[in-house]
């Protein structure tokens, strides 16, 4: 019987039992006279007890009682017996769990873990403050920043170990900084005025010298490589970054200034050049006096790269160092810097104005990286007020994600903006493991926000190892009502609602300690009138390395695309200098094996802007050269190795010499073309081959597997030239439009050559991979191979 059945049956039974008690008393008092059932009637009972104070019916009131009693209880206790007889029969029926769609507190399961002394406040029930479980993030989510900032500044107070907090317009230094004052003191780091200084040079800067890792690690975080193309790129903008802060530096030094050089007074000497780095203005600058030899070639050796290049670099450099322009943020970034460190107790808030968090983008960059490094095996703590309001919030936060993820406290009053952000979905739910979804009485404004608390929540349940609850409707995300909210957490099958943590007691701030701003060093000013007076002046010729008899081939900058520009490999005892373009990104050579790339139909080096992988045009017209050169071998061994290209693995065993597809005697030999004689695959004996061996259902030996031999032989039957091309039923996949191969989006499938020639003069041989439409031009693309080894060897 179903659960609602039973009951409703229990409950009538009891009904009737009450209405039949007044009989059943009425008999009891008749038995207990000794009086006939005649009498019986249903109100006889009510008539008796009227009369018990009656001096005629006085003597025999103690058995009206007795008999009335028991029997009105008669028909009640037989009604309980039979319900608990028929009970365990009605329950044996399943019942279906009822499942409310929130936990309560006293639900919680680990209790403990929530209710931990000494961990930032999360929530409140009646009697007990619920508590951030250790080592998980927090994000709060709230219709509006007040409201989340309160929760915010309760987190932040109650907060140990390292922490640094990203303050809007000081909102949580007012209503926090009181009492981590009075807990390990604080320090309001103001880049744009009103408090303490912060210069990013400072972590690289030595009174003896630089620390280039210090150098080099802040040049990769402003100037990140964006795409594989631009490898070289970067790598010159990091040596022109290197360069600069170097001669800065030396100017200070020689100057007499004890003080690093600050991001302003780069940005002040590419002013001085228009933002551009000609060649004139960096020969000037390396003739600035007090620079160190080192310094001086450095910049010399990056006057040396072609105009185009310049041009590339001094863009990457202004992004970032453009923030700097202003006077208030080039005046606060100057000086000794705060140095981070995990033992210092204090608090690090850095002050930014609301409407400066655009411009101080490279900034925290920086200050957040080097906080990183320094929180590197120290449980350090980031809190960041209004994370939507900033431009980008992942990117705010990708330091805190690796190697090993930081304790994060952020608020946001949307949280869409966040997770929409490149990488942003992935990066938010590998940082935040706690959500407070605080009340929202905006059906509209919940409607947007649920898709991204649902990707966040299956990101989370798909990469962790930890049971999240599943996306929640609107209806449900609009259930708390005004000071509840609802907890995401891992281990949490449903979530969790309760009310908002209590306002901390506010204690008042202590005053602000602002740092003396500096001014623009005398030597600084004086080399930027020098650098002036020198872009006025005629430019001097850039004189390109020369090579000795010392250094045939001359050095140039690593990675530099100049057209000039060249570089050295060895094919065994045979070195070779050729333009340097003609790596292209490809891995650098060996002793034994170089790689190089060439751009039909032109067979040049491709461009340095160029990348082959952004669109299908330029993959398919980029060909891919590798020459291998064999240590191992014998000259004799290595004139008859070709021999190999047409023969099958292994050439002595018989069951190899009946694979039709290996073996150049049981192809179908043609008429030469295009100067090759071919040999093409005989497709019937080759399925017939496979089905005999594997059965009828395999998929080896058909036409989209198999190629078409085109060899040239020599007068002792060793190939020269071997082309492997997919067979004719296999589809181009690409069109010659005006003499350039244009990818075909219709084919999905590609038809290709893999070309093989020995260069016996190198001992070496050559394999270059193309598409089989410009196989025609096979011998031109050889010939330009051989050339460029011909006219790049040293003898």
């Amino acid at each position: 019987m179903k659960p609602w059945w039973w009951r409703r049956g229990a409950g009538l039974a009891g009904l009737g039992a009450l209405m039949l008690a007044p009989l059943f008393s009425s008999a009891g008092i008749l038995l207990a006279l000794g009086l006939p059932f005649e009498h019986l009637r249903f109100g006889l009972a009510f008539d008796y007890v009227g009369t018990l104070d009656m001096p005629a019916v006085r003597p025999f009131a103690t058995r009206i009682r007795w008999g009335g009693t028991l029997g009105a209880l008669l028909p009640l206790a037989a009604c309980v017996a039979w319900i608990r007889h028929r009970r365990d029969t009605w329950l044996a029926f399943p019942r279906p769990a009822r499942v409310r769609p929130f936990l309560s507190p006293r639900e919680l399961p680990d209790r403990p873990r929530w209710t931990r002394p000494h961990q930032p406040g999360l929530g409140r029930s009646l009697v007990r403050r619920l508590r951030l479980p250790p080592g998980e993030s927090l994000l709060i989510v709230a219709p509006d920043y007040g409201p989340a900032l309160r929760h915010l500044a309760d987190a932040v107070a109650t907060a140990t170990g390292p922490l640094l907090v990203l303050d809007v317009d000081g909102l949580l230094y007012r209503d926090t900084a009181g009492r981590r004052a009075a807990e390990g003191g604080i320090v309001r780091l103001a880049p744009f005025g009103g408090g303490v200084p912060w210069n990013p040079l400072a972590a690289a800067w030595r009174p003896e010298a630089l620390d280039a890792t210090a150098l080099q690690a802040l040049a990769q975080r402003w100037f990140p490589e964006r795409r594989r193309m631009e490898r070289a790129l970067v790598s010159q903008v990091h040596a022109v970054f290197v360069a600069l802060v170097h001669a800065v530096d030396d100017v200070l030094r020689a100057g007499g200034e004890s003080v690093p050089p600050a991001p302003g007074d780069l940005w002040r000497l590419l002013a001085t050049g228009d933002g551009r780095l000609e060649p004139a203005w960096l020969h000037a600058l390396a003739e600035a006096p007090g620079l160190r030899a080192t310094t001086r070639d450095s910049l010399r050796r990056c006057a040396a790269c072609d105009a185009v290049l310049l041009d590339a670099v001094a863009e990457r450099l202004a992004e970032p160092l453009r923030a700097f322009a202003g006077e208030d943020i080039d005046a606060g970034t100057r000086g000794m810097a705060l140095r981070f460190d995990a033992s210092d107790p204090r608090t690090v808030y850095v002050h930014v104005p609301a409407g400066r968090c655009d411009a101080a983008g490279p900034l925290l960059d920086a200050l957040l990286a080097q906080w990183r490094d320094a929180m590197r095996h120290a449980e350090g703590t980031l809190a960041v007020h209004a994370l939507d309001h900033w431009p980008r919030p992942a990117g705010l936060l990708a330091h805190m994600a690796s190697p090993e993820p930081l304790r994060v406290f952020a608020s946001v009053r949307r949280l869409a903006p966040c997770l929409g952000d490149t990488g942003g979905a992935a990066l938010m739910g590998d940082l935040f493991g706690v959500v407070a979804w605080h009340g929202w009485r905006d059906t509209d404004r919940a409607t947007r926000e649920a898709p991204a608390l649902a990707a966040h929540l299956a990101h989370r349940g798909r990469y962790h190892a930890a049971h999240y609850p599943k996306a929640m409707s609107v209806d449900d995300l609009l259930r708390p009502r005004g000071g509840e909210q609802l907890i995401v957490a891992p281990d949490l099958m449903r979530p969790l609602r309760c009310r908002l943590p209590r306002p901390v007691r506010n204690v008042p701030a202590p005053p602000i300690l602002e740092g003396a701003p500096m001014s623009l060093p005398r030597p600084l000013a004086a080399l930027a009138a020098t650098l002036l007076a020198a872009c006025s002046s005629p430019p001097p010729t850039a004189t390109p390395p020369v090579a000795t008899a010392a250094d045939p081939c001359p050095f140039w900058p690593p990675d530099s695309m100049a057209p000039e520009a060249t570089s050295s490999f060895h094919l065994g005892p045979h070195r070779f200098c050729v333009q340097q373009r003609l790596f292209h990104n490809l891995i650098r050579a060996s002793q034994d094996r170089v790689g190089f790339a060439l751009n039909w139909p032109t067979l040049e080096p491709l461009p340095p802007d160029l990348d082959e992988d952004a669109d299908q045009d330029t993959f398919v017209s980029t060909l891919e050269i590798r020459i291998d050169y064999f240590d191992k071998l014998t000259d004799e061994e290595a004139r008859v190795l070709p021999r190999r290209w047409i023969q099958p693995l292994r050439p002595n065993d018989p069951e190899d010499l009946k694979r039709p597809d290996d073996n150049l005697d049981l192809r179908i030999m043609g008429a030469p073309v295009h100067g090759l004689t071919p040999y093409y695959a005989d497709l019937p004996a080759i399925r017939r081959y496979y089905q005999d061996l594997y059965g009828h259902d395999t998929r080896a030996g058909l036409p989209d597997t198999q190629e078409d031999w085109f060899v040239d032989m020599d007068e002792h039957g060793i190939p020269r030239t071997v082309l492997k091309c997919s067979v004719a039923e296999v589809p181009d996949g690409v069109r010659l439009v005006n003499d350039r191969l244009v990818h075909d989006p219709k084919i999905f499938r590609r038809a290709t050559c893999m070309h093989m020639f020995a260069i016996p003069e190198y001992k070496s041989a050559a394999r270059i991979t193309y598409q089989r439409i410009i196989a025609p031009d096979w011998k031109r693309i050889e010939t330009r191979v051989r050339a460029i080894l011909a006219n790049g060897e040293m003898r």
